[in-house]
């Protein structure tokens, strides 16, 4: 006995369409952004390294979470963002979860936290970057 899909022809070809070329919804204007981070980079890793891809308009942080302190769900999250193609990762202020994740990948390494203390111990386990 054997199975198999049949697919209209229709559905397996596709246009891609071109930026802006829609014109039934223009596009949006550009609105100053409210927030505002400071980068701060590592001493370990040369500033310009650590932000190129972000000069470059072609960033790509992936977060594991502000309050994601579980080493198995960060692991998985990191490993997903190495092979996906990110440019960096943004993980909970922990020095552990940083000497973790700096084992996993040579990403760099991104720490958040509302408690600005925490920051010094990750950074000297091996964050690349704070953001506050």
């Amino acid at each position: 006995m054997s199975s198999s899909i049949c697919t209209p022809n229709s559905l397996l070809s596709y246009t891609r369409l071109k930026p802006n070329s829609n014109t039934l919804h223009p596009p949006l204007p550009k609105r100053p952004s409210t927030l505002s981070f400071t980068p701060r980079a590592s001493l370990s890793v040369p500033k310009e390294a650590v932000l190129k891809s972000f000069h470059e308009r072609r960033a790509l942080k992936i977060i594991s979470g502000l309050q994601n302190f579980n080493k198995d769900n960060v692991a998985s999250v990191v490993i997903a963002a190495d092979k996906g193609g990110a440019t960096h990762v943004d993980i909970a202020c922990d020095p552990e979860l940083v000497k973790l994740v700096t084992s996993l990948t040579s990403l760099p390494i991104c720490v958040s936290s509302v408690d600005p203390s925490a920051f010094l111990a990750a950074v000297e386990a091996g964050a690349s970057m704070v953001f506050t």
